[in-house]
């Protein structure tokens, strides 16, 4: 089998749309095969016309073979079909669709490619192995691995397309957090958000949620745990799946179950439910001993934490810094982790002081996060039990000090410890979230106005 793996930048009036595509059969000619893809997914080809249009370039090589007079596809026959349009609006049957693609053209005229990079191969075994590989679904792993929406809210987040999780997400990381579901299970996150669709179902579980923003409790969270677990079991188990979650009539069936088993209120009003079951109450001295148990970790932050950063350069050694945490292993890095952790808390409450204007005299790390947490606590961006927790730490606590910190880089007998680390980064969490998600855009409209 000859391999060729060649790549040749090709005039788009020389690329031939492949009239016997696997999506659609033998085709009379070129110009069929282009307006049979039109009709078949309208709304995909306008989303895929308007991306070139707008990126001026297309991402993914196109495949092709040499045939006499150009160069036949066999991969790529929707991009090349968009970019044919839109230089030759014409080449469609519906006057529709040429007004689409003049339009398109005319607002982006300097954007349209007329020359793409293609992937050049001319053994058809060769071909057909490529095209199979892209276009057949994963086949245990050799063919392209659509991700599931977790790792598409991954690549969202990272990228900066979303900043928040969805609320499956969020759910499912907090409740690993609390060691409600353990690190190795896996919550169907389509299922879950499909029941918990609009506030009334949100209501029913002590939750509220806003798309783009993290989720809250509306009764106290000891209740609210006891329903989402047995929300988040009867998921996993596959008690309830998505086939049974369509209609809202199914939904409303399946809490009138957990109401006759004393889970849900019945007038729905965010009240505690009534009763909590008795096999599991949320504080058993059982729980309670559970939770002085340290877990060995081994990182410092987990490597699935997702952070929601500004844009400004001065970030760039703040990431890097996390990438580390996330790598360096507590076991054989406890003193280097001591002081990047340190290192991370003074750049993060530097950044958010000075995207807020917040000035002071002194330079000592007690003083700028105290700062910084008061003027969270004002805004409303931090309140409550991590509030309470943070504002010790100028108070040399002995879990959360100004002064640990101080040690961790400067004294020469102090030795970290991996529980005290954790527990400290436990406490800062949510601070440097909020820290790194705030913008300098925010600085500059306060002093325009």
């Amino acid at each position: 089998m000859n391999v060729l793996n060649k790549y040749e930048e090709i005039s788009i009036n020389n690329l031939m749309v492949n009239p016997a595509n696997d999506r659609h059969g033998e085709m009379e000619d070129e110009i069929d095969a282009m307006n049979w893809l039109l009709s078949d997914s309208p709304a995909k080809i306008k989303t895929l016309a308007k991306d070139i249009a707008e990126k001026g370039y297309v991402f993914a090589a196109p495949l092709v073979s040499s045939v006499e007079g150009g160069w036949l596809l066999h991969d790529g026959n929707r991009r090349v079909t968009c970019l044919k349009m839109l230089n030759n609006p014409s080449l469609a049957n519906d006057t529709v669709w040429q007004r689409f693609f003049e339009k398109l053209a005319r607002d982006h005229t300097d954007n349209i490619p007329t020359k793409l990079v293609c992937r050049i191969e001319e053994e058809q075994q060769v071909i057909d192995d490529i095209v199979y590989r892209l276009h057949a679904g994963g086949e245990s792993g050799v063919g392209t691995v659509e991700w599931n929406p977790r790792q598409k809210q991954n690549h969202a987040i990272r990228t900066g397309k979303q900043s928040v999780p969805s609320l499956g997400i969020q759910i499912e990381q907090f409740m690993k957090e609390r060691g409600l579901i353990s690190e190795k299970e896996s919550l169907p996150i389509r299922n879950i958000e499909r029941l918990l669709s609009s506030g009334n179902y949100q209501g029913k579980v002590g939750i509220a949620y806003q798309k783009g923003e993290p989720f809250r409790f509306i009764i106290p969270e000891a209740h609210a745990l006891v329903l989402l677990k047995r929300v988040c079991d009867d998921l996993m188990s596959k008690k309830i799946t998505i086939d049974g979650l369509i209609k809202n009539a199914q939904k409303d069936e399946y809490f009138k179950g957990l109401e006759k088993d004393g889970l849900v209120s019945a007038d729905n009003d965010g009240s505690p439910p009534p009763s909590e079951p008795k096999e599991e109450p949320p504080q058993t001295e059982e729980k309670k001993k559970r939770r002085k148990v340290f877990k060995t970790r081994y990182s410092l932050i987990d490597p699935n934490t997702i952070f929601t950063f500004g844009d400004e350069g001065e970030l760039i050694r703040v990431k890097a810094i996390i990438e580390e945490l996330k790598s360096l292993t507590l076991k054989r890095h406890i003193n280097a982790v001591s002081v990047l952790f340190r290192v991370l808390i003074e750049a993060a409450t530097n950044y958010y002081n000075d995207v807020h204007n917040i000035h002071f005299k002194s330079d000592k790390i007690h003083v700028t996060v105290s700062a910084a947490l008061d003027h969270m606590v004002q805004n409303k961006a931090l309140f409550g039990k991590d509030a309470d927790t943070l504002k010790k730490f100028s108070q040399n606590e002995e879990i959360i000090s100004a002064n640990t910190f101080h040690a961790y880089v400067h004294s020469h007998t102090t030795t970290p410890s991996e529980q005290h680390l954790c527990s400290m980064w436990d406490t800062f969490t949510v601070y440097v979230q909020n820290c790194l998600k705030a913008e300098k855009s925010k600085k500059k409209s306060a002093q325009a106005a």
